[in-house]
Parts: C-alpha cells; structure tokens; sequence
C-alpha cells in the first residue's frame, strides 16, 4: 500500500509532534517508552517494541502490537515479553555500528533471526513479507538499547523517511 507523499508527510509531523510532547510529559523512562511504541501502533507499525541493554543482555521494556488471534496467543505473548537476542549477529551488529537498518523480508529464506520458538517462528512466516526497522537507543554516546517497528502482509514497505523518523 502505497501513500501519496504529502499524507507520508503529515504523518510523520502528526507523529514527532505527539513524540515531542511525550518527552515533554516528565514521566517515568518506562512509561514515557512504552508510550512511545503506543505512539507508532497501529497506524504507523503493527508491532513496536523497546528492548534495553541490562547485564549483557536485551529486556523488552515496551512493546505494542495490533495483532490479535487465539491461535498466535503463545506467540504474542513472547512477542510483548522477550527481548532480541545479542547472539543474533544482526542485532549485535545493529547496537555495534549505532545506525538505524530497514529489513525486509519477502520469504521464509529471507528470515534473519535465530529461531525462538515454533510458535513465535509459524507467526512470523504467516506474516510475510515483513518490513523492520530497527533503531539503536543512544544517549550521551552510549548505546542503551534497541526499538523495532514491524508491519506484516505488505501493508508498508518501510523507507528511508520512516527509519529517520524511529531513530
């Protein structure tokens, strides 16, 4: 689906506008994230999640999602709770470099991540193809973490404009 751009424009204005006053709200860093991934959810993502570095390893601290089904229950429940894996080389890779990465994913041959469960891994293959970005949370000069927005089924083809707008 494809947006004319004067709409991709008053899209990402809308969105940095309600970002920008999210910051803005002097909440807490959980709250303050898990309303930013609320803030891309759904019109913008139909996932967003917020993993932060702790002890060498990636918690999901917020994650949001507009995906429903009784079958994918299992599946979405680890989606909200469990954090990328640094042993994914790309997601070590991602934090290493600090740049934001689009990943698409038309096929199950494209499928970058080590498999987690066989839950987890039939829904993401049901969702085909798949657009990524993942973007590393620095402050200061010091990588804190990770955000990742996901659409499925081709409903967008992340660009460069969107990868802008999440790092």
């Amino acid at each position: 689906m494809t947006q004319p751009a004067n709409a991709d424009g008053q899209e990402r204005l809308s969105l940095l506008a309600r970002m920008t006053s999210l910051f803005a709200s002097g909440m807490d860093l959980e709250a303050t994230l898990r309303g930013v991934v609320d803030l891309f959810v759904p019109d913008f993502a139909v996932g967003a999640a917020v993993d932060l570095l702790d002890g060498g390893t990636l918690q999901r601290v917020a994650s949001a999602t507009s995906l429903e089904g009784e079958e994918d229950e299992q599946a979405l429940a680890e989606l909200r709770q469990q954090g990328q894996s640094l042993e994914n080389p790309q997601v070590r890779t991602i934090l290493e470099s600090g740049t934001t990465h689009i990943v698409n994913i038309d096929s199950a041959a494209d499928y970058p991540w080590p498999p987690r469960s066989a839950s987890y891994d039939a829904l993401f293959h049901r969702m085909f193809p798949l657009s990524v970005i993942f973007a590393p949370l620095r402050a200061h000069g010091e990588t804190l973490g990770l955000m990742q927005m996901v659409t499925v089924k081709g409903s967008r083809r992340y660009t460069a404009a969107d990868a802008d707008i999440v790092a």
